[in-house]
């Protein structure tokens, strides 16, 4: 990082602050993605962690507080489905899972390591039928091509 501290535009001291990440602290880590929310049944769902130590900085190592790798996995429980899906190290902090759901529904998707859930988690997961292929045709065929299906 760096910094000027001004003083009535006068620049009276430069810092250069180098930041070295801690240790993952699960509680403090943060997930996004397209999959953290909804999706569309038979579709693959994403999601993404950004592992963090306790002071929010980017973790730059998989690595916890007693050194050993930390593993985060993905919960995914509701109609008839109760799973595991373990997230992969990418690099630089991040993780990333994806996962596939055949059903409309809701469900809950808590996303752990250690035991521990991280910020937010668990997340309501809502599913929704997707416009099927055999739909898309039916309609083409009805109108006699996609352009007059879509009224132009």
């Amino acid at each position: 990082m760096f910094f000027l501290v001004n003083y009535w535009s006068a620049h009276l001291y430069k810092f250069v602050f180098l930041v070295n990440a801690g240790p993952i602290d699960v509680p403090s880590c943060v997930a996004y993605g397209n999959g953290l929310f909804g999706g569309i049944a038979d579709s693959p769902q994403n999601v993404t962690v950004q592992a963090r130590d306790r002071f929010q900085n980017l973790a730059i190592n998989d690595a916890d507080v007693n050194g050993n790798h930390s593993i985060f996995y993905m919960r995914i429980s509701g109609k008839n489905v109760d799973t595991t899906v373990p997230l992969v190290w990418v690099s630089n902090g991040y993780y990333k899972g994806v996962y596939i759901l055949s059903q409309t529904g809701f469900y809950m998707l808590s996303i752990q390591s250690q035991g521990k859930h991280i910020y937010g988690s668990p997340f309501h997961v809502t599913i929704g039928a997707g416009i099927s292929f055999k739909f898309i045709l039916f309609v083409c065929v009805w109108y006699g091509s996609w352009d007059s299906a879509r009224g132009k």
